[in-house]
């Protein structure tokens, strides 16, 4: 006997599905990493053609769009917050930063990343996911030690 109709999933799930969760978050957070700065000095960043550079610009359009961190190896999912970008490097497994000047690049800051794909960061940790596990990976800003 059938008493309605049956329920549906909120969440699909499989490796596309998550994905397209983990790049939507990544995204949301870029964005407001980039617009929540007050002034002509807030900045967006992006991972450039091929992904195999780090690019900023400002919010309001002043500053030309400059080639920030080159020579990345496939960056994907870039995250900022007060004093770095980071970003994942897929092919090694590993999560990288750089200053916001693109200054001081540590390309191996976080090593073993499986599946890597975005990443996102808070004000304690940085968050990326493994999509080949389906799982989200974190680590301690202090001393990128994944915990």
């Amino acid at each position: 006997m059938n008493t309605g109709p049956a329920p549906r999933r909120l969440l699909a799930r499989g490796a596309a599905s998550f994905r397209r969760l983990a790049l939507a978050l990544s995204l949301s957070l870029v964005a407001l990493a980039a617009f929540g700065a007050a002034g002509a000095n807030a900045h967006l960043y992006w991972a450039g053609y091929a992904n195999t550079s780090i690019h900023r610009t400002t919010t309001s359009g002043v500053e030309e769009t400059q080639e920030l961190v080159p020579g990345t190896e496939r960056a994907t999912g870039v995250a900022v917050d007060a004093g770095h970008i980071y970003w994942a490097n897929r092919p090694a497994e590993m999560i990288a930063r750089a200053n916001l000047d693109g200054g001081e690049v540590e390309t191996e800051w976080i090593k073993g990343a499986a599946g890597v794909f975005a990443v996102a960061v808070d004000a304690g940790h940085v968050y990326w996911t493994n999509d080949t596990t389906e799982t989200i990976g974190r680590a301690n800003l202090a001393g990128g030690e994944v915990e």
